[in-house]
């Protein structure tokens, strides 16, 4: 009978520096070894990570347990446009089911997450609220939302419609009328 541990252990690159990366290792059966490495959204990291062999790569969307949500968006879409053809879990500081709806409308692959629940005056609402969330957020993302616009683009044609033009203000007069109801109405015309 195969057997199953999970083991977590932190990567350095020398004994003094800041921890670069969790990895998560799963062992099941005749010695194989599945990394799941929890990470920064740091391409460079990120893409010496799939050089390794990581068929599953967890970035951060801030540090865990912090539950502040995307600390950086840009760099975490960028990751998420850079990296293809192995899933993307986003694994720590999400505080809000808006921030698992966020992360799943940029495309990432599932969310997993714990303080935000554990954490919540209910937690077993919270856990069904981030729930909708995340497939909200990945079925916006299925949908294909509209590109984001730097400036203000008319989103109505602006011809073919109902309204006649404008008249300049001298030429304006005012008129009155009675409606079908017999009240009196006053208008530009």
């Amino acid at each position: 009978m195969a057997s199953t541990c999970c083991l977590r252990t932190t990567v350095r690159s020398t004994s003094s520096s800041p921890p670069r990366c969790d990895v998560v290792y799963f062992y099941s059966g005749a010695h194989r070894f599945d990394v799941l490495p929890y990470c920064t959204e740091d391409w460079v990291l990120c893409r010496r990570l799939m050089d390794a062999g990581c068929k599953v790569l967890m970035p951060w969307a801030a540090p865990i347990g912090t539950g502040c949500g995307p600390r950086n968006p840009s760099a975490l879409r960028e990751l998420r446009q850079r990296v293809s053809g192995i899933p993307l879990i986003i694994d720590a500081g999400i505080g809000l089911p808006s921030h698992a709806c966020q992360v799943m409308e940029w495309g990432f692959d599932g969310v997993l997450l714990n303080t935000a629940v554990s954490r919540a005056m209910e937690p077993v609402q919270m856990a069904e609220a981030f729930r909708g969330s995340v497939r909200a957020g990945r079925a916006a993302y299925l949908a294909g939302p509209m590109v984001i616009q730097e400036l203000a683009v008319p989103s109505s044609p602006n011809f073919g419609l109902p309204f006649r033009p404008r008249s300049s203000p001298a030429t304006l007069s005012v008129s009155s009328r009675r409606n079908g109801a017999g009240l009196l109405v006053e208008g530009l015309d």
